[in-house]
């Protein structure tokens, strides 16, 4: 069975998105974003969860040029 993340957040903070999700222990994820539906994702930020099952980042500067930005979070191996 493969671990999971869950988005459980994406909450505009100013000209800022924050994105919070859930994740296990000692995993490292990704999170990534792209700026069309079917474009293709990057890396924005990635991290090993040693502290808690949640996580968050603050995407600075994400709402400031009014172009929709999507979101996903990769487990990486």
């Amino acid at each position: 069975m493969r671990p999971f993340q869950l988005l459980t957040s994406i909450a505009p903070e100013g000209a800022d998105v924050r994105v919070t999700w859930r994740t296990g222990l000692w995993k490292t994820n990704a999170l990534q974003a792209t700026e069309s539906m079917d474009g293709e994702y990057r890396d924005i930020f990635t991290v090993t969860n040693a502290l808690s099952s949640v996580t968050n980042y603050l995407d600075v500067g994400a709402l400031a040029n009014g172009t929709a930005r999507y979101y996903r979070v990769r487990l990486v191996p």
